[in-house]
């Protein structure tokens, strides 16, 4: 009898451990996943200075990718080691990102090098990518240093030569039922560039792109299309990313909109600039 007891109160016993692990190993497993790995959610993906013309004095831009799974906000820019005005950033909870996603303010700063600068969007979803934007008042000259920090306590820098980049993307756009999209590029390189790579976000959409041409010779303006498997968040961000055989890189955040001119009307206007 004595025995029997001590069984049960031992099997009693064994069961008790087993759901104390199994709530400990899920109370674990939930506290990891909301959660962030660490505070170096974001990375730089691309930065570089673009001109639209020999009147522009340029826009530099940072590109920063959010890798992990919170949003994440850049409250402090740094040119050249000197602080920028400090950046109004809406305070919005996950859910409401849907909606209001890329919500920001444009900073007008009294600062005699440039003319503005903005986040966008900024907070960065998870996944996504944001572009520190710097309008310059004249050109620059020397080397540009901007940093970003983090709501996490981030600190993030990049580098520049003051020099226009030789491919830029002129053009970004929709079909009305947002499965196709219009990438137009425009070359200044010396010599013919072959496009290897296209990113959507961090997403490479290559083997989904159209183009009857194979390379892009020095002044020209040419379309690719790519036929996109998902559709876009309307109202909200992405960054396109072309990647040339001589590793040029161009990049753009573009903001999806169901309004796009026609390709012909695209090409006229595109001849004009």
């Amino acid at each position: 009898m004595k025995t029997c007891i001590m069984r049960r109160c031992t099997f009693i016993s064994l069961a008790i451990r087993i759901k104390l692990f199994l709530i400990l190993a899920i109370c674990l497993s939930i506290s990891s996943f909301a959660q962030p790995t660490n505070k170096n959610d974001l990375v730089i993906f691309h930065a570089y200075l673009r001109k639209f013309s020999h009147f522009d004095n340029g826009t530099a831009h940072v590109f920063l990718k959010n890798k992990g799974n919170r949003p994440v906000a850049v409250t402090r820019v740094l040119l050249n080691d000197v602080p920028l005005p400090q950046y109004e950033v809406l305070e919005l909870e996950l859910s409401e990102m849907s909606s209001l996603e890329g919500l920001s303010t444009l900073q007008e700063p009294e600062d005699e090098r440039i003319i503005w600068y903005q986040i966008l969007p900024n907070p960065i979803p998870p996944g996504k990518v944001g572009d520190i934007q710097i309008k310059w008042a004249y050109p620059p000259y020397k080397l540009i240093r901007v940093t970003g920090e983090t709501n996490l306590g981030q600190k993030l820098t990049r580098v520049n030569q003051p020099i226009n980049n030789p491919v830029r993307l002129t053009y970004v756009g929709l079909n009305k039922s947002f499965n196709k999209a219009y990438i137009y590029l425009e070359s200044t390189y010396k010599e013919k560039l072959e496009v290897r790579q296209i990113f959507l976000d961090s997403e490479d959409v290559k083997d989904s792109a159209f183009k009857p041409w194979q390379y892009i010779f020095p002044d020209e303006k040419k379309c690719i299309q790519l036929n996109l498997s998902k559709l876009l968040n309307k109202g909200g961000y992405v960054s396109v990313k072309v990647i040339t055989n001589e590793r040029i890189i161009t990049e753009s955040l573009v903001r999806v909109s169901s309004f796009s001119p026609s390709p012909l009307t695209v090409v006229l206007d595109l001849a004009l600039i």
